[in-house]
């Protein structure tokens, strides 16, 4: 077995350091980068629903949404071919908007092979508050 030494210890030490938060500032850059390209696709689709009609949306008021719902909801109308949900919440005047679509490895499904659901919610739970605490775009996978 091999003793410690602290000169290698401090080298390592010195080393982990360094490259930890270049790694952590990277890995923030790629998620933010990730997340900037889903939510610019899901606002392309939904400008698209807005000016044309599609078929396959559903579109459903609720009350009080929690993550527990949204979850079952996600999973009970899932897609062949999807591995992903992305969940865009949206407020207006007339109230808070929770958006679906489905997507794989963080692209959007075609418009013809994906449904689309569209929430109109009076309050979301505190769960679910905090989930969007950061984005108003999330991915479910």
């Amino acid at each position: 077995m091999i003793k410690p030494n602290k000169q290698i210890i401090d080298v390592f030490k010195s080393l982990f350091e360094e490259v930890v938060p270049v790694v952590i500032e990277e890995g923030k850059k790629a998620i933010d980068e990730i997340a900037k390209n889903t939510k610019e696709q899901v606002n392309e689709f939904i400008e698209e629903i807005n000016t044309e009609k599609v078929e396959n949306v559903d579109f459903r008021e609720i009350e009080l949404l929690n993550s527990s719902k949204l979850i079952t909801l996600a999973k009970e109308n899932v897609v062949d071919g999807a591995n992903e949900v992305y969940v865009w919440k949206k407020a207006y005047n007339s109230g808070i908007y929770i958006n679906l679509a489905y997507g794989k490895d963080q692209e959007l499904l075609e418009k013809d092979k994906n449904k689309f659901i569209i929430l109109k919610v009076e309050a979301l739970s505190a769960d679910l508050l905090n989930m969007f605490a950061k984005s108003e775009l999330i991915i479910l996978k």
